[in-house]
């Protein structure tokens, strides 16, 4: 009447671990280039600060 339940063989763990490590390390590629393009539109907003700038001194 009831079935047994099944584990997961030792490759099939093993499987699973792998995957999961490399989810995590995607992960962190992933938040890490999310970190690094907000530096580059800070960079990118006080570039166009500082043209902007330039432009209204020019003009007076």
């Amino acid at each position: 009447m009831f079935e047994k339940p099944k584990f997961p063989s030792k490759e099939e763990i093993e499987e699973m671990l792998k995957a999961t490590e490399i989810t995590e390390d995607l992960i962190q590629e992933g938040e890490d280039l999310m970190r690094q393009l907000a530096a580059l539109k800070i960079e990118y907003e006080h570039f166009k600060l500082k043209r902007k700038s330039i432009g209204n001194n020019e003009q007076n």
